[in-house]
């Protein structure tokens, strides 16, 4: 007799929307794929270790409204997450009802009520950022002379200076990279799989090479940030590394770093820098990989000295003043030569 139990239509369904539906049907990129995994990963904790929910007998018809306002509710009042995170696992579930409406019309009264929950509302934006004194410190914990030291500390500069997301630096090959002046890197696979050219500055693009001299990295398909394996570093891995240099710190007592530090953190940090050095927020929205610079605008927030420069110079032709007294890069003048000529280069 077999004892296998069947799936249910939840899990069945679940499995089509993420094998079929998001990657082949809506284009979606892997990071926005894997964001939605999270969200129904999440799903599965809540309804397991809240509501005492098996998921083994779990059916679509059990994902009402109610329980899902529930587990919104828990993402942001017991895990500490975010409005804009909790309005990013809305619209993971908005979107699997979405699916399961158009592939069976008996889920369409369940698919509209569960479609009427609302994103919440947020405030401005709270940005969190270092500042260019944090980010020195974090660049100098690295020991070059220790085994990976020199790998740390370009994977940490290269975060920042590219403005990469954390998955985007992880997928960066040797070929992306462009060491002739003036030199540029390659961003690949960022949000729906679009490709975007960073300048690096080149002292930065110097070590760079240096860096990938001394560890040998062959052209082609081998990760320029690799693991003990040499595989690629993976997204928890560049995150580990990155609170491991930020412990070291807090431990000296030198410097003040935030309670909670991640990669992400880096990128937010080089977009107010840049905003501070009077770069136009046209071209930052281009280094970011931003489809429109509303969504860049938050960095002027959260600086509020330069808030109303960047918003003018949004929609200006005539770059501003660069401030000396932000940071050494900014004097590089073939890099922000680049900056100003990005926006007609990309667009």
């Amino acid at each position: 007799m077999n004892n296998v139990q069947r799936p249910t239509d939840f899990a069945y369904e679940l499995y089509r929307f993420f094998t079929t539906y998001l990657p082949n049907d809506r284009n979606y990129s892997k990071n926005t794929i894997a964001s939605y995994n999270t969200t129904f990963n999440l799903f599965r904790i809540y309804c397991e270790e809240v509501q005492g929910i098996s998921m083994d007998t779990f059916q679509i018809a059990d994902m009402t409204d109610t329980l899902v306002e529930a587990f919104l509710t828990w993402v942001v009042a017991e895990r500490g997450n975010s409005i804009a995170t909790r309005n990013q696992r809305l619209a993971a579930i908005h979107s699997f009802f979405r699916f399961i409406s158009r592939r069976n019309s008996r889920y369409l009264m369940q698919a509209q009520t569960i479609r009427e929950i609302k994103p919440a509302k947020h405030g401005r934006a709270n940005v969190p950022y270092l500042s260019f004194e944090e980010v020195q410190a974090l660049l100098r914990q690295p020991a070059l002379g220790k085994t990976n030291g020199l790998r740390d500390r370009m994977l940490l500069e290269f975060l920042y200076e590219t403005a990469a997301r954390v998955q985007e630096a992880a997928d960066v090959r040797l070929q992306d990279i462009r060491f002739e002046s003036p030199a540029t890197v390659r961003i690949n696979k960022g949000k729906g799989d679009k490709q975007r050219i960073v300048p690096l500055p080149a002292k930065v693009a110097a070590r760079l090479k240096g860096y990938v001299e001394r560890y040998r990295i062959p052209q082609g398909d081998y990760p320029l940030f690799f693991n003990r394996n040499g595989g690629a570093l993976t997204r928890a891995g560049i995150a580990h590394i990155l609170k491991k240099y930020a412990d070291q710190i807090k431990q000296q007592g030198k410097v003040s770093l935030p309670d909670k530090i991640s990669p992400h953190m880096l990128r937010h940090s080089k977009a107010v820098h840049l905003l501070q050095a009077g770069v136009n927020l046209v071209y930052i929205r281009d280094i970011l990989g931003h489809e429109d610079v509303s969504s860049t605008q938050i960095y002027a927030r959260a600086d509020p000295n330069a808030k109303r420069k960047a918003i003018e110079a949004a929609f200006s032709d005539t770059p501003l003043d660069i401030d000396d007294s932000v940071a050494p890069w900014q004097k590089d003048t073939q890099l922000l030569s680049w900056l100003m000529r990005l926006g007609a280069d990309v667009d």
